[in-house]
């Protein structure tokens, strides 16, 4: 029993389960239409960025082991991959390799949904990920350190074990999604049943029991005939009405709703410029918007997937992101051309490499070409001679 329970407490001290955020932040993606339009943005904007290996001088291979594996991110491979990193903050990809066959030796990608995934330490000091163990409530298998390429984003956090699993955007927003679950249930209901906007009573000394009722029922007849859409309803008596609560206009629930989805978009470091936001929405500020969305929230997790892949494939080959037909990414020519037009010399040939072109073979391509109509400073104090007035010509000029 005493080793039994000894080797309970070691497996609980080297096993980081997923925790319950996991299955809650894959749901908020299904349930809150402002984090699936976040994560979908950003995912669908990553995956455009395909993957290419190159030797270590930086030239691309375009034949070999590592290229066919590459090859096998398609554009929904890596939508998957990262909708994976945007939502649970981490990505588990199980590198198959075959060993019969005419596969022989060829490695095939399979995506492990991060809820299912169970992390096995080391006991020793310091501890290193040992393997993995995915549990479904279909089929259990575990598999070692070198059959998985695990994907995380930083975790912070001061609970050692946690601190092994990546940290999502989603966690942070946690409160947030609270109120904007709550708020968009009030808002809902509201507009499906209405509420009980006022009472109506009725005034009249005297009253019988019942007499109100009939006019509730009088009303409600009332309004069932078509015919009686838009005219006014007549009743006896003295009435009075008590108004309750406040119209969803008071609440301002949209302008509420504005503020969340702003934090969102804070959270994953894009603007909400890009998601119809109209305030301060022009075509020079979207176009700077979606620049900014690939530099800041697109190209680091791009990076951190590509620095993955490298050590994962581990085939002496380094894998790049091809950005070239991304026109965000692109440099702008025109202010390149306006930067070397401002510089008093240049070199032909630097130029034209510079702005992409050939270079030119000629040899007064290389020379450096300084612009005229500059003058030395030292020439700008001549001693210019007295004129010969000899005729005075000059006296009365002054």
């Amino acid at each position: 029993q005493t080793t039994n329970i000894n080797a309970a407490l070691q497996q609980m001290t080297t096993l980081v389960f997923p925790t319950w955020q996991v299955y809650r932040e894959i749901e908020s993606y299904q349930l809150f239409d402002d984090i699936y339009s976040v994560v979908t943005r950003l995912a669908t904007a990553a995956a455009k960025i395909p993957f290419y290996a190159c030797d270590v001088s930086g030239e691309e291979i375009e034949k070999g082991p590592a290229v066919d594996i590459l090859n096998q991110l398609s554009y929904f491979k890596r939508q998957q991959l990262y909708t994976y990193l945007y939502l649970s903050g981490e990505c588990f990809i199980y590198k198959e390799t075959y060993t019969l066959g005419p596969n022989r030796g060829k490695m095939k990608f399979h995506f492990l949904h991060p809820n299912y995934v169970t992390l096995i330490l080391s006991s020793g000091y310091p501890q290193e990920i040992k393997g993995y163990r995915y549990q479904d409530n279909n089929i259990t298998f575990t598999l070692p350190y070198e059959d998985v390429i695990f994907i995380r984003r930083f975790n912070p956090t001061t609970i050692m074990l946690n601190a092994w699993r990546g940290m999502s955007p989603i966690k942070s927003l946690a409160q947030r999604l609270t109120r904007l679950q709550a708020n968009m249930s009030a808002s809902v209901s509201q507009m499906q049943n209405g509420g009980v906007p006022s009472i109506v009573y009725d005034k009249t000394p005297g009253l019988e029991i019942g007499v109100m009722g009939q006019h509730k029922e009088n009303f409600a007849r009332f309004l069932r005939n078509s015919d009686n859409k838009g005219a006014p309803y007549f009743t006896g008596g003295e009435l009075g009405v008590l108004q309750l609560g406040l119209s969803l206009a008071d609440l301002d629930a949209l302008a509420l709703a504005d503020v969340d989805f702003d934090k969102i978009c804070n959270a994953y470091g894009v603007s909400s410029t890009l998601f119809n936001n109209k305030k301060a929405s022009t075509e020079s500020n979207v176009k700077e918007m979606r620049v900014d969305m690939y530099t800041n929230a697109v190209m680091p997790i791009v990076h951190l997937v590509t620095d993955a892949l490298t050590d994962g494939i581990n085939m002496g080959v380094y894998v790049k992101p091809d950005t070239d037909h991304i026109p965000e990414l692109q440099e702008d020519m025109k202010m390149k051309a306006d930067a070397w037009a401002a510089l008093p010399s240049f070199v032909p040939n630097e130029m034209r490499e510079a702005m992409g072109q050939d270079i030119s073979t000629d040899p007064n391509a290389d020379k450096l070409y300084i612009k005229t109509n500059y003058v030395a400073i030292d020439d700008l104090n001549i001693n210019v001679d007295p004129i010969d007035n000899g005729q005075e010509d000059y006296t009365n000029n002054q």
